[in-house]
């Protein structure tokens, strides 16, 4: 269908669900000055497998988590850190990984957010690694950061033969669920603003897409991913970043799998998704979700039986993207495929139409039944007066 004209209108936030995960995050522990770190994605390097550190450093965490943003993270969980204390973490995090030719530093939330990682201390990351041998280097950030001017001095700090990548949490191109499942606080707009200003100054712009935002089915999930991954590249992204749905402590998605009312996504409908793209974007996704620097509860699985084999099949096809591999995994027989094939078919009502009693139901726990009366009419209006965003897209492609 085509897209309204007032998409870029859109409300940032869904008031409901900012509430709900103010009070998820009420009891979360903040993280410490020695939780810094990293973990390892299976990716590539200049067309060959790679093993890469993605490295984070604690800060006072993603500015929107105190707003309640976004269902399904866990990055605002920081301190009040001084410089100093920001400073002795890139020198621990530099000593363990500088001097590999690929590496990915980001701090809990945004690295050209100004208030989690004031400009003089992102310079000053930026001229240490500069100073080593890295050939390219990463980092991540919301796409409302990216700024000519902060992307004018993130490149002048490097060589210009050194090539720089910034992640973007896209999440979804499907503005409805942007706003009422995901809740980050973003329009289209912001997104492809923040592609172009990185292509103008030569960053690599690498989207992440989102594989099953809570409340969505299976079947609208895939649909979901394969709509947002098509979106990132038609708008000029050089890769995606294709995470399919963890859950982490302290979020809407980790209380609602506690009460078996949201399930994290299927290997399968990963495999499925980049078998349904087309291969010039395929060959540009690598797999993540399945490792973070915060704790995991539960990642993406089928059955006990051929989980870790489908894993490794996705990992390695991000290693080295022979499409192959794909069609080798797509042609695995197990018994919960079967299973898998029958959830995609199951039927629905519309997600505008499923949403109300999803929110009752969370209100009525988290707040009791004489919030959600009292409150109700304005939660159920402010969902209503966004169902023209539904509307607006493509929801009902085949698949």
């Amino acid at each position: 269908m085509k897209k309204s004209s007032n998409i870029n209108m859109s409300p940032k936030w869904n008031k409901f669900l900012c509430t709900v995960m103010r009070q998820i995050r009420s009891q979360r522990p903040p993280a410490q000055i020695h939780d810094f770190g990293w973990y390892v994605e299976k990716t590539r390097y200049r067309g060959r497998p790679y093993e890469l550190p993605i490295s984070w450093f604690v800060t006072s965490g993603c500015s929107m988590d105190r707003t309640g943003s976004c269902t399904m993270c866990n990055f605002g969980s920081g301190g009040e850190f001084d410089k100093d204390s920001l400073r002795w973490q890139i020198d621990q995090i530099l000593k363990e990984v500088g001097e590999l030719p690929m590496i990915y530093i980001t701090p809990l939330g945004s690295m050209f957010d100004d208030a989690e990682v004031p400009s003089d201390i992102r310079g000053e990351i930026f001229q240490r690694v500069a100073q080593g041998n890295c050939r390219v280097f990463g980092t991540e950030s919301r796409p409302e950061t990216i700024t000519e001017e902060k992307m004018r001095k993130f490149r002048a700090a490097f060589n210009p033969k050194v090539e720089l990548q910034v992640g973007l949490g896209v999440e979804t191109s499907n503005p409805y669920i942007q706003l009422n499942c995901i809740n980050k606080g973003l329009v289209e707009i912001d997104a492809s603003n923040a592609i172009q200003i990185l292509k103008r100054n030569n960053i690599s712009a690498f989207v992440h897409v989102l594989l099953k935002p809570i409340f969505l089915t299976e079947h609208e999930a895939i649909l979901d991913s394969i709509n947002s991954i098509n979106w990132a590249f038609d708008q000029g992204a050089d890769g995606v970043i294709f995470c399919m749905t963890n859950v982490k402590p302290y979020t809407l998605t980790h209380w609602l799998s506690q009460r078996g009312d949201y399930r994290v996504p299927y290997v399968w409908s990963g495999l499925k998704v980049l078998q349904s793209i087309k291969p010039q974007y395929r060959r540009r996704c690598t797999l993540s979700g399945l490792y973070s620097g915060v704790e995991i509860k539960e990642t993406a699985y089928n059955c006990s039986e051929c989980t870790k084999e489908i894993i490794a099949g996705l990992q390695a096809f991000s290693a080295r993207p022979d499409f192959a591999i794909l069609d080798k995994l797509e042609q695995y027989h197990c018994r919960c495929k079967e299973e898998w094939e029958q959830v995609l078919n199951e039927r629905h009502p519309d997600l505008p139409d499923r949403l109300p009693v999803q929110y009752e139901k969370i209100a009525s726990v988290l707040f009791g039944d004489t919030w959600w009366q009292q409150s109700k009419d304005v939660v159920l209006t402010e969902l209503k007066q966004s169902s023209y965003l539904w509307d607006s897209v493509a929801a009902n492609t085949a698949i």
